[in-house]
């Protein structure tokens, strides 16, 4: 079992209820069937309230989540995640500014570990930052873009210079 970065202890209370009728079990007891190669999760039996299990542990991935909740961490994410996957940004870097934005430290900057109202923020700043810097994050990309590709013509074009001065030593030896 690997460790866990930042991880949270083994929910013994809700965070949405604060009931203690909590169970591990897995997620068909939300979908109706099991989802992913790891479906272990921590259970509300009061209000329905569910968190994931990290792959391999039965450590929480995050705080407790009502259905509610758990929408707004996918629409956070699928906001917030734009600004890395699309490559405009670093992962590491959206997730300091986020950090930055929500006046939190960047070690508790998990999208599973936020409130609500931290949700909500999420999603307006991510979407709110992308299109207001979109022109300025294509430039830097492009710019990006282009000097990765020169370096592959590089390296390229010192793989070609190798391969004909093998040539010309083989011809070479040959005469």
């Amino acid at each position: 079992m690997s460790k866990i970065k930042d991880a949270l202890p083994v929910p013994e209370q809700c965070d949405n209820c604060c009931s203690f009728n909590i169970e591990l079990t897995t997620n068909d007891r939300i979908y109706g069937r099991r989802y992913g190669d790891w479906p272990h999760i921590y259970f509300c039996g009061d209000c329905r309230a569910a968190v994931g299990c990290h792959p391999g542990t039965f450590v929480p991935l995050g705080r407790m989540a009502d259905r509610q909740t758990r929408a707004l961490r996918t629409k956070a994410h699928d906001e917030f995640d734009r600004l890395w996957q699309s490559g405009l940004m670093s992962r590491s870097k959206a997730y300091n500014w986020l950090a930055a934005q929500l006046s939190i430290a960047p070690s508790e900057c998990h999208i599973s570990w936020l409130s609500k109202d931290q949700l909500k923020d999420v999603a307006t700043l991510s979407a709110d930052y992308l299109s207001q810097n979109y022109a300025a994050l294509v430039r830097r990309k492009v710019k990006k873009d282009a000097k990765q590709e020169k370096r592959i013509e590089r390296a390229n074009a010192a793989e070609r210079r190798k391969a004909e001065d093998a040539r010309r030593r083989k011809t070479k030896r040959r005469t």
